[in-house]
């Protein structure tokens, strides 16, 4: 969701914490061009995967690869409720937060 798909009259607390996200996205991909100007390949290549959330690590074994896709056909009735669940929720956080109602009624 971005700060153009909220009508920032309607919600302008969701309006201004998307604007908020953006803006600090911004200012973290102008630094890495800023250190790729000054020639600080390396520490904008660690900043690129720091915002992306890429972790460096050795690569899996294929034991574990094995081990993972056991489990992963295993659960898959409930990775897929899950996946459903948190769908479902977010929808409802969605819905809150652009109606403005905190979802508690005042007795």
């Amino acid at each position: 969701m971005r700060s153009k798909d909220v009508d920032p009259e309607k919600c302008p607390r969701l309006h201004a914490a998307l604007l908020r996200q953006e803006q600090r996205k911004e200012a973290e991909w102008r630094r890495v061009a800023d250190l790729k100007e000054k020639g600080k390949d390396g520490s904008a290549k660690r900043l690129v995967r720091r915002i992306l959330g890429v972790k460096k690590g050795p690569p899996m074994s294929e034991e574990t690869k094995a081990t993972l896709a056991e489990h992963k056909e295993l659960h898959k009735e409930e990775i897929a409720e899950r996946k459903q669940q948190e769908k479902e929720l977010r929808a409802r956080t969605i819905a809150l937060l652009t109606t403005g109602n905190k979802g508690r009624k005042k007795v």
